[in-house]
């Protein structure tokens, strides 16, 4: 009696031992599916960044091919257009460029806008230099300006604070144009993002 006893005993000992063993076994396989599924997800990640650059590359070869040998009388039409499909590809919602007048070396005039439908037109005479002073500075002098919210502007910003406020186009983002080394194009190009915060206007 005492040796049947005995042996119940070890049966339950053994049995509590093989379910904490397999308690540890699928904690294991769920850790290992977990780290499977970030792989893939992550990999998933890398190829469709991949699939978006080659993309945007392609998209700026033909657009650059476009331009070559390219009538007066069709540039204007062309950048507009080129600054849609960049727009519609990258889903972005603006897309301004300026340029400097040549009768004006102290101006900053907006001269191409593809916004969306519906969009409140630009100031008839819409200048940089006036309007956005401090973010101008940083261009003239080579700088690329990023602006995710108006928070980002510093206290010295306060014109152009005010200004991507409380006009269209609203740019996250400014950049001058580099021919080359040391050389560059007298017309800075912006983009805006606002689609993601439906609703609600974001600069």
């Amino acid at each position: 009696m005492k040796k049947s006893s005995r042996t119940n005993h070890q049966l339950l000992l053994e049995i509590e031992e093989l379910r904490t063993r397999l308690a540890v076994a699928e904690q294991h396989l769920q850790e290992a599916d977990e780290r499977m599924q970030a792989e893939i997800i992550e990999r998933k990640g890398t190829e469709r960044a991949l699939e978006e650059r080659l993309k945007f590359e392609t998209l700026l070869a033909e657009l650059s091919a476009r331009f070559v040998n390219l009538p007066p009388d069709r540039i204007d039409r062309e950048i507009e257009d080129a600054q849609r499909r960049i727009c519609e590809l990258l889903d972005l919602d603006r897309s301004p460029l300026f340029q400097v007048p040549e009768r004006e070396p102290g101006a900053l005039l907006l001269t191409h806008l593809y916004q969306p439908p519906g969009s409140p037109p630009p100031l008839s005479r819409h200048n940089a230099t006036d309007l956005y002073p401090w973010t101008t500075q940083k261009l003239l002098a080579g700088e690329t300006v990023t602006i995710s919210k108006l928070t980002d502007l510093p206290p010295e910003a306060g014109r152009d604070r005010e200004s991507f406020a409380g006009s269209a186009p609203s740019p996250a983002c400014m950049f001058r144009y580099q021919l080359e080394k040391g050389r560059y194009l007298d017309c800075w190009a912006s983009v805006s993002c606002v689609k993601r915060d439906a609703g609600r206007r974001r600069s």
